[in-house]
């Protein structure tokens, strides 16, 4: 058993590596943006794919969705779709007050433009899915619900 968590751990780090090279540790964020930040606005520098950015030099993953994996067409297609839409634009990121960090140090954060919540945004579109692990501060279920549902039918 002790195996399978070493191999796991090890498995993480390579991911973290692979698709998060740039990416500091939750100590060294935190000391940039304040443990107690709530919210910041910043210039998305980069879209990685449907439902990862990065902001002031900081991984956000946005709460409260999936997309598609960056290596299909449809994953493709939603990352051109949110390069069009938020790359090299201000936005406001608010963090989740419950988890701030993911598994792989990435901010966890509802992303806006404007009023515009680009993760409902992404629901009401048909580019991503609902996606609600774990608790949070920022995710209306039955809004992002709602929203997933249509494109269901």
């Amino acid at each position: 058993m002790e195996l399978m968590g070493e191999i796991f751990d090890n498995r993480k780090t390579e991911m973290r590596q692979q698709f998060f090279p740039s990416s500091l540790s939750r100590l060294e964020i935190e000391d940039i943006i304040g443990k107690d930040t709530t919210s910041f606005n910043a210039v998305v520098d980069r879209v990685v794919d449907g439902d990862t950015i990065i902001a002031r030099g900081f991984h956000v993953r946005l709460l409260g969705i999936n997309a598609a994996e960056a290596d299909t067409r449809e994953g493709q297609d939603v990352k051109a779709y949110l390069v069009g839409l938020i790359e090299k634009k201000v936005v406001t990121i608010k963090l989740d007050s419950l988890n701030k960090f993911d598994n792989f140090d990435r901010l966890l954060g509802m992303v806006f433009l404007g009023e515009a919540n680009i993760s409902l945004h992404l629901l009401e579109t048909c580019n991503a899915f609902l996606f609600t692990l774990g608790e949070n501060s920022l995710v209306d279920r039955a809004v992002f619900g709602a929203a997933a549902m249509r494109c269901l039918t």
